[in-house]
């Protein structure tokens, strides 16, 4: 009965059905909820971004991040959703390889890159800031400046026991190497993010 409670329900079931591979399922409860028209739900359209663009509509994942940046990430209210948002935003940007948002997200997140993006109510947790901005230095063409922001993240996550971030930080390092030409760090990587990803 409580007026939270469908919504806390919904972003559950969309978080589980993303993490899980079910992108399309996860697609329709992330439009649902943009379509509602609820405010500030700036980290849905994120989402919902990042869900085209995983499931290849690259046009529709780049027409997200457009409606989000339009006002230079200004009009986001800095409330309680403000860095979960952030984090998915920049997610989104490092995703499509977006070098104009990402510079201007970095700025934005470096003074908070030792926090977490977590959402208290519906409890929805986006993974450490400091993970988003190596994601985005690697988006601005800074492999190498990437890799040890990577560390310092995927340290964090296994300080707090969050293991899909650690997993997904593990991969996206393993790129980020690879990028720079560090085959045996990358395969090293790839491995722990593999077996990670098996034991979850």
């Amino acid at each position: 009965a409580h007026p939270f409670a469908a919504g806390c329900a919904t972003i559950h079931q969309l978080d589980a059905h993303a993490a899980t591979g079910h992108l399309r399922e996860a697609l329709a409860l992330a439009q649902a909820v943009v379509d509602s028209r609820a405010p500030n739900v700036h980290w849905i359209r994120a989402t919902l971004g990042r869900l085209r663009f995983q499931l290849g509509d690259v046009a529709g994942a780049r027409d997200e991040l457009e409606r989000l940046a339009a006002d230079g990430f200004d009009d986001i209210p800095r409330g309680i959703r403000w860095i979960k948002s952030m984090v998915e935003i920049g997610e989104l940007a490092a995703d499509l390889g977006a070098s104009a948002p990402a510079e201007r997200l970095s700025r934005l997140l470096a003074p908070y890159a030792d926090l977490h993006g977590v959402l208290p109510v519906p409890v929805a947790y986006g993974g450490p800031v400091r993970g988003v901005l190596a994601r985005l230095r690697c988006a601005l063409g800074d492999a190498g400046e990437s890799l040890p922001m990577f560390e310092q993240a995927i340290a964090s996550c296994s300080a707090l026991g969050a293991r899909p971030a650690r997993a997904r930080l593990l991969a996206h390092r393993a790129a980020a190497a690879e990028q720079c030409g560090e085959r045996t760090l990358a395969r090293e990587a790839g491995e722990l993010a593999l077996g990670e990803a098996e034991r979850l």
